[in-house]
């Protein structure tokens, strides 16, 4: 794909997008834009939506406009967007580009020179950026310009003028087209991390402590503070992608002890602090005066250290120390040639070893748990029905990695990607996500959704965990089915509330995950014995209009709850407490009609639908669980018996399983005993013993 192909297609989404929310395409436009770069780790918090413009009360002559803003989590930095979305054919110059920054800078000098929040809705989140930027000031705290645009960057756009704001230098960038594109594209194939260690004094000592083979070498490192924050600063969480953990504060034990040695005790940072796990796929080593050093590495990530690593920035930024005498130990492991799948899954078991000195749970490691393959199997295998007048049926497809949608056609020809679009429409493309705001809003955990994607993803990952491990057959079609139709009934929602007159452009996505939550709670509380006939929904394709009608009484309450006397003036920060929705269930009571009885599910019946899914759910296991067993020899498992006995590693009822699948072809182990199997070689795997399969299923 070019760019006039991406932006054509960029151009079909935000038009889409803009019709099915209700919003304007300049918003659609941020909100698509700015997702990506949440997504490419180049911002590290939820965009807001504030639409504000105007004149300067000091200088009518000066023009203000902010789109947008947000506070990313990264550097605390209060980011200001504006919009520039043509129709086509013009060009980013260096003057327009200016004139969108002056815009910017004047709303900024305005709110902190002048009353100006005076004159803004208190209900809106225009207002709380006011009160964000006026508490900024006395925190030092960087604030930055951002330009969304769908124009190419003219020649001319080279360099621009300085902007201040308060006599502090802003950081403006342009997000054209073009550098939108090239986030896209790598994406698509995640760009690694390069760094040049050699800029760094001529590179980092270490020792050879290990190798493996084919399969990785490991170094003993020594980096200093300043350095490891340094390349945090410029690449943010990029670097901690195979990392479990991420940064939460610096109020939580561990991590108040730490900076405190940073701040206190810098020269004894090195043998107080456990040091951080990386990896690489790629690393240039130079021999100088009898010693080894690192001067460059690809693909550099942070498995485990992430909080070390996000402090030491923290301390450089907040604190303004200097981290001269910091310096960190890092064990460095090399990853060798090997398919994309085995490199992903060696890097995992480093991180999950590397962070084993914690109590770390399966759902930390939830971007490879088998939950997601399964979500992933079930939305390419069955089809949603038809809607009204189409004469073909689509699906809805689950995103399991990154680039997974775009991925699957790349192979393709013309014809059989206008084919797989038709089937796979980019607007039923669900990220993971997205997967759990639906499902953790219908759960009525609106306070978590509000926290923000990644954190709410997170509290999803530790539910389903959990709950995978005590009956993963109930995570089927069904349970599939019901997600989606809580997707159209939440996108349905979205455009709701974008249609009312009440609506100010204001916290859309709070509005929503509460207004699910609490049309969730009532009717529970309206018919407890029954429940939400789902699958209707799921049959229709669309939400019923009786759903309309309550949802246009619901959104407007919760509007104004939210925005009503509450004891946190920040409005987004009142969302996130679990004391907004406690005090709103009691607060707002939301009367259902009887009439909506008819979207009642009959009970028995729904138990025997739920019953067979769970059944045909535990048949498929069986049978990928069988496969896998049979993917191996008689002889192989001959070897499995003879090590599994040797280091005493096998229960008295896995015997008669292995000793059948010993006789393999001749005898095939039943379902109940593949999982004794798999259960066994999993053993055998954690004390250090694989097996590859030898034969083709």
């Amino acid at each position: 794909m070019n760019i006039d192909e991406y932006r054509e297609d960029l151009e079909s989404e935000i038009k889409n997008a803009a019709l099915s929310s209700g919003s304007g395409t300049a918003t659609a436009f941020a909100e698509k834009i700015t997702k990506l770069m949440q997504e490419a780790e180049y911002l590290n918090g939820d965009f807001q939506e504030s639409f504000f413009a105007g004149n300067h009360p000091n200088d009518k002559r000066k023009k203000f406009q902010v789109d947008g803003w947000l506070q990313d989590e990264t550097d605390n930095s209060i980011i200001l967007f504006i919009v520039h979305h043509t129709d086509g054919g013009e060009n980013m110059t260096k003057t327009l580009a200016e004139d969108n920054f002056k815009k910017l800078e004047a709303f900024a000098d305005a709110i902190l020179t002048t009353e100006l929040e005076k004159n803004i809705d208190e209900s809106t989140s225009t207002a709380e950026l006011a009160e964000i930027l006026k508490e900024s000031q006395s925190r030092d705290e960087k604030i930055k310009f951002f330009l969304l645009t769908n124009a190419k960057r003219s020649l001319t756009l080279k360099e621009l003028k300085k902007f201040f704001v308060r006599g502090k230098e802003i950081e403006c960038q342009v997000w054209d087209i073009e550098r939108i594109f090239n986030v896209y594209n790598s994406m698509q194939v995640r760009e690694p991390v390069k760094i040049n260690f050699a800029e760094y004094g001529g590179g980092l000592p270490c020792l050879k402590a290990a190798n493996a083979g084919d399969e990785c070498e490991s170094f003993l490192c020594i980096i200093p503070g300043k350095i490891l924050a340094d390349i945090y600063e410029k690449y943010g969480s990029r670097l901690l992608e195979g990392n479990v953990r991420s940064f939460l504060s610096t109020k939580r034990a561990v991590n108040k002890e730490i900076r405190r040695t940073i701040l206190n005790k810098p020269e004894k940072f090195f043998a107080f602090n456990n040091g951080i796990a990386a990896t690489a796929k790629q690393l240039e080593i130079k021999t100088r005066n009898g010693g080894i050093f690192i001067t460059e590495a690809t693909d550099f990530q942070i498995v485990n250290g992430g909080q070390t690593t996000a402090l030491l920035l923290h301390a450089k930024i907040k604190d303004k120390s200097s981290l001269e005498k910091v310096f960190v130990q890092m064990k460095l492991t090399k990853i060798g040639e090997m398919p994309a799948d085995a490199q992903e899954k060696l890097i995992e078991e480093i991180s999950r070893s590397s962070n084993s000195q914690n109590k770390v749970s399966e759902a930390d490691f939830f971007s490879t748990h088998p939950f997601h393959v399964e979500m992933e199997k079930i939305s390419r295998r069955i089809f949603a029905p038809a809607q009204a007048g189409v004469q073909y049926q689509t699906k809805w497809f689950y995103e399991r990695a990154r680039g997974q949608y775009v991925q699957e056609q790349i192979k393709m020809t013309k014809a059989q990607q206008k084919k797989f679009q038709r089937e796979n429409p980019k607007s039923q493309v669900m990220a993971k996500t997205d997967f759990a705001k639906f499902r953790m809003s219908w759960q009525e955990k609106p306070e978590v959704v509000s926290k923000g994607a990644q954190a709410n993803f997170t509290d999803f990952a530790k539910e389903i965990g959990a709950a995978w491990e005590k009956n993963h057959a109930q995570f089927n079609e069904y349970y599939f089915k019901e997600t989606v139709a809580l997707a159209i009934i939440f996108h349905a929602v979205e455009k709701i509330i974008s249609a009312q007159a009440w609506y100010k452009n204001s916290y859309r996505a709070n509005i929503v995950t509460y207004s699910l939550a609490i049309f969730h709670h009532s009717f529970k509380k309206k018919f407890p014995n029954d429940e939400l006939n789902l699958l209707a929904v799921w049959r229709d394709q669309k939400m019923p209009a009786d759903f309309a009608e309550i949802f246009e009484t619901i959104t407007f309450a919760v509007n104004n709850f939210i925005t009503g006397e509450r004891p946190i003036t920040n409005v987004t920060q009142w969302c996130k407490q679990a004391a907004c929705w406690e005090k709103m269930k009691d607060f707002l009571q939301i009367e259902l009609p009887e009439t909506f009885s008819r979207w009642l599910a009959d009970k028995n019946l729904l138990k025997d639908e739920k019953k067979s899914a769970v059944e045909t759910q535990q048949t498929s296991f069986e049978v990928d669980a069988q496969k896998k067993i049979l993917s191996f020899s008689g002889e192989t498992w001959k070897k499995v018996f003879n090590d599994a006995s040797a280091r005493k590693l096998i229960a008295l009822d896995e015997r008669t399983a292995i000793s059948t699948a010993i006789k393999i072809p001749n005898k095939i182990p039943a379902p109940f005993q593949c999982e004794k199997l798999l259960r066994l070689l999993e053993r055998l795997e954690e004390n250090g013993l694989t097996y590859s399969p030898d034969v083709e299923n």
